[in-house]
């Protein structure tokens, strides 16, 4: 429990006295600190827990960690420090000139920047901006090789504390305070290494393809339909308005053959039409995948009505025993993910594609437009499933069109 801490907190203290006694500035930072909590009302000192009212109840014993708040000028002296020690290495020859109050050699990499030793012995470059109000850090910033340990560790900070900023931004912050030979390489370097400016996605692993792109079939027994367009018909007459009509895009999932169907509107009613079409030209499917458009989803209520005439026993003497046992299973996929419809909607883009290269901005009638579906749909058809081989005795490649004529 906390109120039984006391001894925890003793110990604690006991460190802390023998921490102040070795160090006399902080011991002062620490008095200040602590007379100030005390003049804002903030603690009391009391003798021991005997003076303490009865009011305040329980007494604990918290143990107790110094805390120092360092000021500006003191952070400075502690770079200028770390930077004082980096020419001892690095800028050997420049400091010596330097103090011998000599210009440093042409072979420097400092001569174009003008150093000077400061007060305390560190190298500063003179700037141009003397006369205006920056501080004197930013008019005479510490000289810094581009190499050093103690340069990339800055670069880094800087870069980091500029929320992962390009290299002319990192570079600029830097600039306030220090000047690296050849800064541009050093921040290309940590901007290029750093895994926020170039972050590598995830790449999860690839899904298994649907068992209906992987089991043979007959044309069209797995098919998925989607809609494109709309696209204008040319008008009448000349007064009369421009009719809207869409595409009615049917692929296969096996065979990638393509049928498509020039729809009037995006009613049920029209889609079941052009779906009948198609049955009639290609054969009835087993299943159908689209999107979760209404249109879709009125077919297949409609659809399913339809499945249960033709189960119906008083209808199966009328329609053939191959109807009466074949339904259609209609498939939705998940609501906004267009990634599962990728097999369609690459047909559409085809489609699409053809379809401006061929008429562009130009308005047909409905029989032209549906003579110019059709050319696109065997042209599609007419792909290449296979890679192209360079050998003249081959075979012709394999195309959609060879599993439906």
């Amino acid at each position: 429990m906390v109120g039984k801490s006391k001894g925890t907190a003793l110990r604690r203290f006991e460190q802390i006295e023998r921490r102040l006694e070795k160090d006399a500035s902080l011991r002062k930072h620490y008095d200040d600190f602590m007379q100030e909590y005390i003049d804002l009302g903030h603690m009391k000192i009391v003798g021991s827990a005997d003076e303490v009212p009865e009011a305040v109840g329980t007494v604990c014993y918290l143990p107790h960690l110094q805390r120092i708040q360092h000021n500006d000028e003191e952070l400075h002296k502690a770079k200028e420090a770390l930077a004082k020690g980096v020419p001892q290495n690095e800028f050997a020859q420049e400091l010596k000139d330097l103090k011998l109050s000599k210009t440093v050699s042409h072979q420097s990499t400092l001569k174009l920047l003008r150093p000077f030793l400061d007060e305390n012995g560190v190298i500063r470059l003179w700037g141009r901006i003397q006369h205006s109000n920056e501080n004197y850090h930013t008019n005479y910033p510490i000289a810094l090789p581009s190499k050093h340990p103690l340069s990339r560790l800055i670069a880094v900070h800087f870069h980091t504390q500029n929320f992962h900023a390009g290299p002319r931004m990192t570079l600029y912050a830097i600039r306030q305070e220090f000047w690296p030979v050849r800064g541009r390489d050093l921040v290309n370097v940590v901007c290029h290494n750093c895994f926020c400016h170039h972050p590598v996605p995830a790449t999860p692993p690839q899904g298994q393809l649907p068992k209906a792109q992987t089991v043979s079939s007959s044309p069209f027994a797995t098919s998925d339909v989607d809609y494109c367009g709309p696209v204008y018909l040319k008008p009448t007459h000349r007064r009369a308005a421009s009719r809207k009509v869409f595409i009615a895009v049917f692929v296969c999932f096996v065979t990638k053959a393509v049928h498509l169907e020039l729809v009037c509107d995006l009613s049920t009613d029209t889609f079941i039409a052009a779906f009948r079409r198609f049955i009639a030209r290609r054969e009835m499917p087993d299943e159908i995948y689209s999107d979760n458009g209404k249109k879709f989803q009125g077919a297949k209520n409609k659809i399913s009505e339809m499945y249960d005439m033709i189960n119906n026993q008083r209808n199966k003497e009328i329609i053939t025993d191959e109807c009466s046992h074949r339904g259609i299973v209609w498939r939705f996929i998940p609501p906004k993910a267009p990634n599962f419809g990728g097999l369609w909607e690459a047909a559409v883009k085809t489609a699409k594609s053809s379809l401006l290269k061929t008429i562009g901005g130009t308005q047909l009638s409905f029989e032209d437009f549906a003579i110019v579906l059709t050319q696109i749909e065997e042209n599609m058809n007419s792909r290449p499933l296979t890679p192209l081989s360079e050998d003249p005795t081959e075979l012709d490649v394999l195309t959609p069109g060879h599993f439906h004529i």
